[in-house]
């Protein structure tokens, strides 16, 4: 699942029970977004973002990986994922 706020403006946002676990755990979608933006831009070097359901405690959560490594790693399963390198972030 990859939600527009890191594509574009046109798309509709998570609703449903997405939404709900959203709210739940995050307070808001706003939250969640700046929380996993945060999250995903202070990895160093090369990595990944991860959105995942953690089966067990039943909520969502937030992590990042090193390198390649898949979020089942942090013991979730993937909702979402962002590569996050740092030649995405130079400026040169």
């Amino acid at each position: 699942m990859l939600w527009c706020w890191h594509l574009r403006q046109d798309c509709e946002p998570p609703s449903g029970e997405l939404l709900s676990m959203i709210e739940r755990d995050f307070g808001s979608l706003d939250a969640l977004q700046t929380k996993f933006s945060a999250s995903t831009v202070a990895v160093q070097g090369s990595g990944w973002g991860w959105l995942g359901y953690d089966k067990v405690t039943g909520k969502l959560a937030i992590a990042t990986t090193a390198n390649q490594d898949p979020c089942v790693t942090a013991g979730l399963q993937p909702l979402l994922g962002r590569g996050c390198h740092s030649s995405l972030f130079s400026s040169t």
